[in-house]
């Protein structure tokens, strides 16, 4: 007899929400998900003006550090169910990489040391050094992760970021 065991990955992952009890769908989100992995840290709430589009409202967004057996893909389509689940639309864009209003998003910014692009999913999250109010969270709760592309700390990626889109840390 043999022991299988299932590969433990940590991953951290980014909430943001602009529509509705966003601090409520944050929970939320926290009990749909608990069966897909064990949160090991999460990181103040943040608020910030939209990142890439116009709209009247504020965006909270939040970084989980979380250990999970999942594979990189179905991750993913667990926090895809999750998002749907709480209210999620997703509007074809008129334009590529064009953003819109939500009541929930989740990314994976980071598993592991893990580098992959396929059609749905690209590690890590491409577009994360270039959003203060991303590293803002992730360096709380993670300032020495070395980002696996560019190897460089999550602490000098923030103290690098040209972006102007700051976050408000809030209590």
């Amino acid at each position: 007899m043999f022991n299988l065991r299932e590969t433990k990955r940590e991953a951290h992952l980014l909430l943001g929400g602009n529509l509705g009890d966003v601090r409520r769908t944050f929970e939320r989100a926290e009990e749909l998900l608990q069966d897909s992995f064990t949160i090991l840290r999460k990181s103040s709430l943040y608020q910030s003006e939209p990142w890439g589009m116009e709209s009247e409202n504020l965006f909270l967004n939040q970084v989980w550090k979380v250990e999970t057996v999942l594979s990189p893909i179905l991750l993913l389509e667990k926090l895809l169910q999750a998002e749907i689940n709480l209210g999620r639309e997703r509007a074809e864009p008129k334009v590529e990489g064009a953003y819109f209003d939500r009541t929930l998003d989740i990314d994976i910014l980071f598993m592991d040391d893990l580098q992959l692009n396929s059609d749905k999913l690209v590690l890590p999250h491409p577009r994360l050094h270039l959003r203060a109010f991303t590293l803002q969270a992730l360096v709380e709760i993670d300032p020495g992760f070395i980002h696996p592309v560019l190897l460089k700390s999550t602490s000098y990626l923030l103290e690098n970021c040209t972006d102007n889109v700051k976050a408000r840390k809030l209590d």
